[in-house]
């Protein structure tokens, strides 16, 4: 098997490994990786790399990138159940489950991303309030484990395991097989409208009323505009089409930019800064229509919107960009969220991009992030982030019991992180009790000292 030394990063841009990188092509040479690893350096998992810290990457140690095994291996479509390797991304199962009536329960908000990656983050979508996360719909996952053999991992066969590997970033072993269950739909089109907000009170109170209306629910919110208008917004729902209108899903994922992305770097500050981001957001907030009228649109247009800017991280120039994303108590979080955006404005920070959702479940693994309460990311050029940023939003958050998501993480400490998860000191006895502490990590399991 070949190791090759390359330059990896994740979708920030802001977290980078130099590391020895293997691409196995199927499973006989992902046993061979894991087994004739002599120097036992430690091994992590990438997928596409749409976290945006330093998660699945190791610096001087060992990457395997899983996009190869990307196999659909069987499906049922009395029981919607799916196995597939975990390579397999979102956009390919749509192309080939949605013209056929089925589609993936829970998404994150790009088709680009891995079904394996879905796991190892324990993702969620704009329907969390009532289809919980990724690990929700799961039947069972088999790893390649240290020794090279395979095992079975499910809430009955190795639960310890199981839990830890759901949102466990990777730390229990290569997954090689997922078991997970697609739910049936009738239309490759979701009906959905638009509601504008004036203030942030107004965005969270919209959000709260209506999200369970309908199956999927998100918010747009403007913190670039100062004054009363603070945290308006524009809430989106949708549902899937009650018509009988089943098509070939088409895909139309050609980039509004083109050309040579790399030309993106040319702007040393990047074309995101909280000029172009003021006026940006008073265009949208200007132009999106809020008619009473339902509109039918696809459902990659809905679930995956900024597909369509292929390299849309660039716009954040080379010093790429930090997600600060976190979920906190519905009763206080228009108070939480103000104190995040008057912090961000004393270290002058302001956030370029802002989204909220509703959660409605806790997630299954010991470190998946949801749980009850408000979730809100913010986006910041990595020019404007210092460790203090970031350090007090991270005190505010855990002051309320709130946590922060590990996929979009790269400042994170050990003793937040404890503070944050209750679970981790059950997984991090998991991984000691089985054999499997040390042998796969990473950059961020290393910062954090969970193996």
């Amino acid at each position: 098997m070949i190791w090759k030394r390359e330059s990896v990063t994740t979708w920030g841009r802001t977290c980078f490994s130099e590391s020895l990188v293997g691409r196995p092509e199927n499973h006989r040479d992902l046993l061979q990786y894991i087994t004739d690893n002599q120097d036992q350096a430690p091994i992590i998992a990438y997928g596409a790399g749409r976290s945006y810290g330093d998660a699945p990457l190791n610096t001087n140690k060992k990457i395997i990138k899983i996009e190869r095994l990307n196999r659909i291996i069987e499906f049922d479509p009395a029981s919607g159940l799916l196995l597939a390797e975990p390579g397999l991304t979102f956009l390919e199962l749509l192309k080939v489950f949605g013209p056929k009536g089925f589609l993936i329960p829970v998404s994150p908000g790009t088709s680009f991303a891995t079904i394996g990656g879905a796991v190892a983050n324990d993702v969620h979508g704009k329907n969390q309030e009532t289809a919980g996360c990724f690990g929700h719909h799961l039947e069972w996952l088999e790893l390649m484990t240290p020794n090279g053999k395979t095992i079975r991992v499910s809430e009955k066969e190795n639960p310890e395991i199981y839990k830890s590997t759901i949102g466990g970033i990777g730390l229990t072993g290569i997954i090689t097989l997922i078991a997970v269950k697609l739910k049936k739909i009738s239309s490759s089109y979701l009906e959905r409208k638009y509601i504008k907000t004036k203030d942030l009170e107004h965005s969270i109170s919209t959000l709260l009323d209506i999200s369970s209306s309908k199956e999927y629910s998100v918010g747009w919110i403007d913190l670039l505009n100062p004054g009363k208008g603070l945290g308006r917004g524009i809430i989106e729902l949708a549902s899937h089409s009650k018509e009988d209108n089943l098509k070939e899903v088409n895909i139309n994922l050609k980039p509004l930019i083109t050309g040579n992305h790399n030309n993106l770097n040319f702007w040393p500050n990047g074309l995101l800064n909280k000029y172009s981001g003021k006026l940006l957001n008073s265009i949208y907030y200007q132009k999106v229509s809020t008619s009473a009228n339902e509109h039918l649109v696809k459902i990659n247009d809905f679930l995956y919107p900024l597909d369509k800017l292929r390299s849309w991280n660039k716009l954040y120039g080379p010093a790429g960009f930090y997600q600060f994303q976190c979920v906190v108590p519905i009763h206080n979080s228009e108070k939480i969220i103000l104190d995040l955006i008057y912090i961000a404005e004393k270290y002058q920070a302001p956030p370029i991009l802002s989204v909220i959702k509703v959660f409605g479940l806790s997630g299954l693994g010991c470190l998946s992030f949801a749980k009850p309460g408000i979730t809100i990311a913010l986006d910041f050029p990595g020019k404007s982030v210092s460790n203090e940023l970031f350090e007090q939003l991270t005190t505010r958050v855990i002051s309320e019991g709130g946590r922060i998501y590990l996929a979009k993480d790269a400042k994170l400490t050990p003793e937040q992180l404890g503070a944050m998860y209750p679970e981790l000191n059950v997984m991090k006895q998991t991984l000691s009790r089985y054999g499997l502490d040390g042998f796969f990590a990473s950059d961020m399991s290393n910062r954090l000292e969970i193996n």
